[in-house]
């Protein structure tokens, strides 16, 4: 699931710099903002692409939400089985936010 976390960060970065002109990875780089988050905390991404893009607030939720548990899972060792429809649901919501940003 770490992967997707990645997916969605990296999608907000190319959207933000294809269409926005906003380049987080010179602002990260030149020091202009810290390290962004990809949500929960400021400076994030999804702050970021909702200053630029209506989103809506189920989505803006479930990507926080799945933020928050991933990475309190990866911080604490947490094992155990993920299960494909939790994997399939990230994955659908993902394609969701690719078709939203970058369908013309």
């Amino acid at each position: 699931m770490v992967m997707y976390i990645h997916a969605y960060e990296w999608l907000v970065i190319a959207y933000l710099e294809d269409r926005e002109d906003v380049d987080i990875i010179d602002r990260e780089q030149s020091g202009q903002e810290v390290y962004y988050s990809l949500a929960g905390r400021s400076p994030s991404l999804m702050d970021e692409l909702t200053n630029h893009v209506n989103l809506d607030q189920k989505m803006i939720s479930r990507i926080e939400s799945m933020n928050r548990a991933e990475r309190r899972w990866m911080a604490h060792h947490k094992s155990g089985e993920t299960l494909k429809q939790d994997v399939d649901a990230v994955r659908a919501r993902l394609a969701k936010l690719l078709g939203s940003l970058f369908d013309d």
